[in-house]
């Protein structure tokens, strides 16, 4: 969760995320299966939430992790007050999406890099991740 406060006003935003490997027994599965879910909220001007839900394979190239996958994004965004514009009401956008990426290990953390290709936008993001 984060906050953030300016003379304008504030912004507030937090999410959460569960991670899924469905596997037999002593056996460590190649697929993982994630759903995240957010939301921000500036100062009563504009309100976004999100949720994801992705499937991913892992493929090791030359011991080296590479991750493929696909998934959906819903995003749910409320302009409620954006510079004395008429309101336009509110806008749901569904996205299809192929990722790319890998995972390095760097001082007990993961670093994950992906490049994210979808009908309506592409972007890079890197995460970087702890497990407990």
């Amino acid at each position: 969760m984060a906050a953030y406060s300016a003379e304008e006003g504030t912004i507030q935003a937090y999410g959460w995320g569960l991670s899924l490997n469905p596997s037999k027994d002593k056996e460590i599965s190649k697929w993982i299966i994630n759903l995240d879910s957010g939301k921000l909220n500036s100062n009563d001007a504009l309100i976004v939430s999100s949720i994801q839900a992705s499937a991913t394979r892992q493929f090791n190239l030359n011991m080296f992790p590479v991750y493929v996958g696909f998934g959906l994004n819903i995003l749910n965004a409320n302009p409620k007050s954006l510079l004395d514009k008429k309101y336009q009401g509110k806008k749901v956008i569904q996205t299809n999406f192929i990722n790319i990426g890998t995972k390095i290990s760097i001082y007990g953390l993961s670093v994950i890099p992906q490049l994210w290709v979808g009908s309506q936008y592409s972007m890079v993001s890197v995460n970087i991740v702890n497990t407990f």
